[in-house]
């Protein structure tokens, strides 16, 4: 893997990890309120987090290609995928887990979500405007 292949994926593999250690610190603090809450919000968390892990997965195994048409092939298969796995995950969750906080679960989704937008604009730091 050349140097231009590791600086495209350095922000992916930043937002993926502030996505699992959000995932694990909001369901460690809701452990204070109660064990369901924070298996829910955990589990929202990981709905999250393993659709996006797949995404960077399908993404980037097409080194070096050339071709718009291959990227994009690429992009297009990772996101039905990562749209795919996240209704499989949430169809489990609410089949399997009992008793489930289901406000909690989509708490936990919506907050990991949201790293995708937030770690970029930290990494980035404050516009400062021309």
């Amino acid at each position: 893997m050349n140097e231009r292949q590791k600086a495209r994926q350095a922000p992916v593999k930043r937002i993926l990890l502030g996505q699992l250690l959000l995932t694990l610190v909001l369901g460690s603090c809701a452990l204070v309120f109660d064990p369901i809450t924070a298996l829910s919000i955990s589990l929202g968390g990981i709905v999250c987090f393993l659709p996006n892990v797949y995404f960077a997965w399908r993404l980037f195994a097409v080194r070096g290609a050339r071709s718009s048409r291959d990227i994009a092939k690429a992009f297009y298969k990772g996101e039905a995928g990562k749209l795919v796995l996240t209704v499989v995950l949430f169809a489990l969750v609410f089949s399997q887990i009992k008793p489930l906080n289901v406000v909690a679960l989509f708490i936990g989704f919506v907050a990991v979500q949201m790293m995708n937008w937030v770690v970029p604009l930290v990494r980035r730091g404050p516009s400062t405007g021309s």
